[in-house]
């Protein structure tokens, strides 16, 4: 959207790709990362909202 309406030459990052590496991170260190099972209920919060959007989920465990 914002892409639509910023001149060509103005750059956009997404920090999310980021945030979710460093959560990576942290659940190695943690020794958590394979701790997960088909049961375990995981909630994701966007902008301090509760994210329904499966879409956005999947891309986020992809990256995982």
């Amino acid at each position: 959207m914002l892409r639509e309406i910023l001149p060509k030459h103005i750059k956009i990052y997404d920090g999310n790709e980021g945030t979710i590496r460093h959560l990576k991170e942290l659940l190695h260190i943690e020794d958590v990362a394979n701790d997960f099972n088909g049961e375990t209920k995981i909630d994701f919060y966007y902008s301090g909202q509760k994210n329904i959007d499966r879409d956005v989920l999947e891309q986020y465990l992809n990256t995982l």
